[in-house]
Order: C-alpha cells, then sequence, then structure tokens
C-alpha cells in the first residue's frame, strides 16, 4: 500500500504528464491539414487576405506591386471555444496502488481533445458552401476571386461523376489537376500539390485502393482496357486518405493540400494554452497533501478551428 505522500503525488504527477503527452501528440489529420496561431486573446480575427499580398504573420512571401491596401477588404471576429476535463484521483486509490483506470481516462481524454479539433475540420467541411475563409468568400465555390483586380477565378466546387472505383479515379485526376493550376493575380500557377484526400467511411476502401494498389482494380466496361493496367495514382497524396464518420453526405469527398506554412485550415490557441497539459490544483510539495480525500488535475485549452486559404481544398459532389 502506497503512503499518500508529496514525494508519491510528484511521482505520480510525472507520471500523468508522461501519459498524456505520448497520447496527444500522436499525429493525426488535424495535425496535418490545420495550422496553428497563437493569440493573445480569447478572439481570433480572421481577416480577408488574397493570395498575392504580404503578411509577416501568415508567411506570405512579398510580391510586387501589391500595396498594403488591397490586403484587408473584411474581417470577422470568432470567439474561442473552450475546452476541459478534469482527472481526479481519490486518496483510497493511491493507497491501494489502483490508478491504472485514471491513466486510461487520461488517454480518452487526449483523444477527445483531437476529436475535438477533427470535428470543428469536418463541420467546415460539410458547411464549406456557407462558412467565410480568408478571401472573404464562401470556403467552397465555383469563382473565388484570386486578388489584386484580376478578372481571373478558381474553382474548388467540383460536380463529380459518381462513386465507383473508376468514377472516383477520374474524378480525383480531374480535382487534382484542378488545384496545381489555380492562379494568382498574375494568372500564373501555383502548382498547388494535393497531399490529403478526405471522405465518409463507405468511400474509404474505394480511395484506399486507388491510393495504394499497384494495379487497377475497377472492372472496366465491356471492351475497356485497365483491369492490370498500372495505378499511376499509387503513393501521389503524400499523406493519403483519411475518413470521418461526420461527414453530412455518404457520397461527397475532399481533396487537401498543405505545406510547412500553408494549410485549408486555421487552428486558433489562445497563449498559454497551446501546450495543453494537466495542471496540479495543489501544490505537491506543501504539507497539505497529507489531509486530502481527492486530488484534481486540470486539463484545460481555448482554441478555434476557422476556414484558410480555398486554394488548399477541393469538394467534390456527387448526386
Amino acid at each position: 500500500m502506497a503512503t499518500v505522500t508529496f514525494g508519491t503525488l510528484n511521482l505520480i504527477n510525472k507520471s500523468i504528464q508522461k501519459e498524456w503527452n505520448d497520447a496527444v501528440t500522436k499525429k493525426t489529420y488535424a495535425t496535418k491539414i490545420a495550422r496553428t496561431e497563437v493569440k493573445n486573446t480569447h478572439t481570433f480575427t480572421l481577416k480577408w487576405l488574397h493570395d498575392t499580398l504580404k503578411l509577416a504573420e501568415y508567411n506570405i512571401p512579398a510580391q510586387p506591386n501589391k500595396p498594403a491596401t488591397q490586403v484587408f477588404g473584411g474581417s470577422k471576429t470568432y470567439t474561442m471555444r473552450d475546452w476541459a476535463r478534469i482527472l481526479t484521483i481519490r486518496k483510497q486509490d493511491i493507497e491501494d496502488d489502483d490508478i491504472g483506470l485514471h491513466m486510461t481516462v487520461l488517454k480518452e481524454f487526449a483523444d477527445a481533445l483531437t476529436s475535438w479539433t477533427e470535428e470543428q475540420i469536418v463541420e467546415i467541411l460539410n458547411n464549406g458552401e456557407t462558412t467565410i475563409c480568408m478571401t472573404g468568400e464562401n470556403f467552397f465555390a465555383n469563382t473565388h476571386d484570386v486578388g489584386g483586380g484580376a478578372s481571373a477565378t478558381n474553382d474548388n466546387l467540383l460536380a463529380g461523376t459518381g462513386t465507383s472505383d473508376l468514377q472516383i479515379s477520374a474524378d480525383f485526376d480531374t480535382a487534382r489537376v484542378a488545384m496545381l493550376n489555380y492562379t494568382n493575380a498574375q494568372n500564373i500557377a501555383r502548382n498547388i500539390m494535393p497531399t490529403m484526400a478526405m471522405c465518409p467511411p463507405e468511400l474509404e476502401m474505394k480511395f484506399r485502393r486507388l491510393l495504394n494498389s499497384s494495379y487497377t482494380t475497377y472492372q472496366p466496361a465491356a471492351g475497356e482496357a485497365g483491369q492490370n493496367a498500372e495505378n499511376v495514382f499509387k503513393g501521389v497524396l503524400r499523406d493519403g486518405v483519411e475518413s470521418d464518420a461526420r461527414f453530412d453526405d455518404a457520397n461527397d469527398w475532399y481533396l487537401l493540400s498543405s505545406t510547412a506554412s500553408q494549410a485549408p485550415f486555421i487552428n486558433a490557441v489562445k497563449s498559454g494554452y497551446e501546450n495543453v497539459k494537466p495542471i496540479p490544483k495543489i501544490n505537491i510539495t506543501d504539507d497539505n497533501v497529507y489531509y486530502q480525500d481527492e486530488f484534481h488535475w486540470l486539463i484545460e485549452t481555448h482554441r478555434i478551428v476557422v476556414a484558410g486559404w480555398p486554394t488548399y481544398a477541393i469538394k467534390v459532389v456527387n448526386a
């Protein structure tokens, strides 16, 4: 039986911190397609920006003949969402060496935090036709302004031809080429390379066949070649495919891209809460630990995910 002293609690605290860190630092699709921005307040202002302007905090390279007056066409302020959990361990459980279940609960908290972030991304994807992004337009639209007064537009809301393996293969190539050909105000192709596909579970295995098989696996129409042809899409997406059951439509899917500096989503986090970790709610070096019946660790963060650059996302809609 363990005696509850501040030494014991210190060891438990270290175990909690390690278990949490191991659980929460796992790479998820949210960490791949959402760029984190740390803010000093509980609000985040999304400013309408075009892809041709310099703004240091967004890591956008400077381009000539683009005065700063063209950067800001408007803005929208979001209030960050609050997320918190409390891990409670009873003194009796410590004395009985029975804290394993609490570590399992801690891992469930980490999974809940990841799921909460992913849920916000799916919410944007589900409602992208009516969700404002960094250009001041809806995230998914047939005509995205390229900035600088240019008349050209980019289309990231594409009509699919269906959900068979063959149809997905053809639509995937159409969407990939469209993203590569998105232009800026100088009508220069930006050559944005897709890195991830997202889809509902109903389409996941079809995308895995498309992206991982050495040979095409779809059944061709009568007289059509290709049943055993080499699959040219194998490995073409750096981050593969991710499925999520929270998508509203079982037939629609998404093509996304992320780089070291740009991503389709922004994960705005309150300063001081970006490194989420369990905080003991008692000073574990004080003698008063002897008189506590329960010990609590607070896990808290304040953040919100918003739509970023529309040129880094495509939605393919199937009837």
